[in-house]
């Protein structure tokens, strides 16, 4: 089964509503909480939220020491995460 991973941080202003819609969408997913990687791993250079399925990158970006994601994932990004399941 492919595994969608959502990665914030705590504070972080838009996580919760990307929580939502993935569930209203019945979309399974793995929260990473960023505040709890240890220093120096990779996916601390993501921005809060970002989105991988099957470790691929598909909504977010990289960002230097973490920063916010604006907006919400359009249905262009919801389809990808379905068509994984």
């Amino acid at each position: 089964m492919p595994t969608i991973k959502v990665l914030y941080f705590n504070g972080c202003p838009n996580a919760e509503q990307v929580f939502k819609l993935l569930q209203k969408e019945d979309i399974p997913f793995e929260i990473v909480d960023q505040d709890n990687l240890p220093k120096g791993h990779d996916w601390n250079n993501y921005s809060s939220p970002s989105i991988f399925a099957n470790e691929k990158l598909v909504y977010g970006g990289r960002a230097f020491n973490r920063g916010c994601t604006f907006g919400m994932p359009g249905k262009e990004v919801i389809k990808k995460l379905k068509d994984f399941q």
